[in-house]
C-alpha cells in the first residue's frame, strides 16, 4: 500500500516576519550589549564596589592605562586614567572595595615587573594617619618613580657606552659556564644590593664624591685586569672551603633558624647582667677615686720601709735575744698553771673581807689620821729615822659614846656602858678619852 502524504501546513507569513525581526532585534541587542561590556570591561564590571583614589606623579614614566596596583604582591586595582595636572601626571588609581581605608601616610610607587616588562603602581599603606574618602589624591611628595634601564642607558655617553659594552662582554665571558653558581649569587642579590644602597648613599652624602668615585673605581679595574686570571684561580681555595657548607646547607638553615632564639637568649641574659655591670661601674669609680692618692701612699709607704731598715734589724737581733727567754716562760706558766684555781678560790673567799673594807673605808681613814696625830707627839731628834717615838693608846669613841661616859672614867673599860660599833662611816668627830704612852 502506498503511504498517503498529508500537504504540508505553512504559517501565516505576517506571523513568520515578526518572529524573524524579534530574533534580530535580540541578537542585535546581545551583540550590543557585548561590545558595551567589553569596552568598559577594563573599568570594572557594572554594579562592582570601587574605592578610588588619584595619585600625583612628577614623571608618571609611560605609565599605561588599565596597568595593575598592587600591595604586598597582591592585585588590588588598576589604573583608569592618566591626565597632566599643574605640570605632573595625575594617575586614577580604581581599587576594590575591600582594601579601603587606605591612610594619610600612603605612598604610591611606578615600578617595573621585570627589567623589560611592563609596570605597575605599588601601593603602600600607612599604619597611622586620618582614612583617605574616595576621590582623595596621594601628593607628589608620597610618589615616586622606578629608574628605568633605558634612562640608566640615555645618562651616559658614547665613551661610557662602549666602556658598558666593554663591561657586559666581560661579564658574559666571565659568567659562561656558570649558570648554577650565577643562580646562588642572584639568590643573594637583595641583601648584596641593600649593602651597596648603603654604600651609594654614604657616596652621595658628599658633594662630588660620586664624580671621583666613579674614575677611582675605573683605575681600580684597570690595575686588576692584568691579573684577573690570577685572582679567579685564587679564590679557588676559599671556594673548596665554603663548598662543605654548601653541601651542607640544611644543617646551616637550621643552625641559622635556631640562632636568633638563642641571641635572644643571649641578649635577655645580657639584660639581666645590666645591675651587674651598673655595681661592676660604681665599684670602678670608687676604686679610683680611691687608687688618686694611692701613688703618693705608696711612695711613702716605700720611704717608711726604707728608713725602718735599721729598726727592723734591732727588732731582729732583740726577737733572736728573746727566743731564750720563751722556754723558761713556757715552763713558768705550766707550773704556775696549777696555782692559778687554788689562788681564785682563796681571793674569792676573800671578797668577803675586803667587801666590808670598802664599806668601812671612812672609818680606816679615820684610824690612819689618829695614827698619824699620834705620832706627831714624839720627841724632836737630829737622828736621821725623825723624832723619837714612843707607842702611845688613845681611846676614842663617838660623840654620843663620849657623853655617856663622862665623868665616869674609871669605869670606861667596862663595854656594857659603850654599847656596840656604829654603822659604817656613820661615826662623829673622834674624841680622845685616855691615853698614854711610854
Amino acid at each position: 500500500m502506498s503511504r498517503l502524504r498529508r500537504p504540508l501546513r505553512r504559517a501565516p507569513q505576517g506571523r513568520s516576519l515578526r518572529a524573524s525581526y524579534a530574533i534580530a532585534a535580540a541578537c542585535l541587542l546581545a551583540i550590543g550589549g557585548l561590545l558595551v561590556l567589553g569596552a568598559t570591561a577594563q573599568r570594572g564590571l557594572p554594579g562592582s564596589d570601587h574605592y578610588e583614589l588619584t595619585a600625583d606623579f612628577a614623571n608618571a614614566a609611560n605609565l599605561g592605562r588599565y596597568a595593575e596596583i598592587r600591595i604586598a604582591g597582591r592585585r588590588v586595582g588598576q589604573v583608569t586614567e592618566i591626565a597632566l595636572h599643574g605640570g605632573a601626571s595625575r594617575v586614577r588609581l580604581q581599587l576594590n572595595g575591600d582594601v579601603r581605608p587606605l591612610r594619610e601616610g600612603t605612598t604610591a610607587r611606578v615600578r617595573l615587573k621585570g627589567l623589560l616588562g611592563a609596570k605597575f603602581v605599588e601601593l603602600r599603606p600607612a599604619r597611622r594617619g586620618a582614612p583617605l574618602r574616595d576621590g582623595a589624591t596621594i601628593p607628589t611628595a608620597r610618589t615616586s618613580t622606578t629608574v628605568e634601564l633605558f634612562d640608566l642607558f640615555e645618562a651616559l655617553d658614547q665613551p661610557r657606552r662602549a666602556h658598558l659594552q666593554a663591561t657586559l662582554r666581560g661579564l658574559g665571558t666571565g659568567f659562561l659556564g656558570r649558570g648554577e653558581e650565577l643562580n646562588d649569587a642572584l639568590a643573594d642579590f637583595p641583601s648584596a644590593l641593600g649593602d651597596l644602597t648603603a654604600v651609594a648613599s654614604a657616596i652621595n652624602a658628599h658633594d662630588g664624591a660620586a664624580a671621583r668615585f666613579a674614575p677611582s673605581l675605573d683605575a681600580a679595574a684597570g690595575a686588576f685586569d692584568p691579573v684577573r686570571d690570577d685572582l679567579t684561580r685564587g679564590w679557588q681555595p676559599q671556594a673548596r672551603a665554603v663548598a662543605p657548607f654548601v653541601d651542607r646547607r640544611p644543617a646551616v638553615q637550621a643552625t641559622l633558624e635556631q640562632a636568633p632564639p638563642a641571641l635572644d637568649a643571649v641578649r635577655d641574659g645580657l639584660h639581666r647582667s645590666d645591675p651587674l655591670l651598673r655595681q661592676t661601674a660604681r665599684l670602678s669609680r670608687s676604686v679610683q677615686r680611691l687608687t688618686v692618692p694611692a701613688p703618693a701612699a705608696l711612695r711613702a709607704t716605700t720611704a717608711l720601709l726604707r728608713d725602718s731598715r735599721p729598726a727592723l734589724r734591732t727588732a731582729n737581733t732583740l726577737l733572736r735575744q728573746t727566743a731564750d727567754a720563751v722556754p723558761p716562760t713556757v715552763g713558768l706558766t705550766r707550773r704556775v698553771d696549777p696555782l692559778i684555781d687554788p689562788v681564785g678560790r682563796a681571793l674569792r673567799g676573800g671578797l668577803p673581807l675586803f667587801a666590808e673594807l670598802e664599806r668601812r673605808h671612812c672609818d680606816l681613814l679615820g684610824f690612819a689620821r689618829n695614827w698619824r696625830s699620834m705620832l706627831a707627839y714624839g720627841i724632836p731628834s737630829p737622828h736621821p729615822i725623825g723624832p723619837q717615838n714612843g707607842l702611845r693608846v688613845t681611846l676614842v669613841a663617838s660623840q654620843a659614846t663620849a657623853e655617856q661616859v663622862v665623868g665616869d672614867l674609871p669605869a670606861i673599860g667596862d663595854r656594857s656602858k659603850i654599847g656596840a660599833y656604829g654603822k659604817p662611816c656613820a661615826l662623829g668627830p673622834v674624841i680622845p678619852l685616855a691615853g698614854g704612852s711610854r
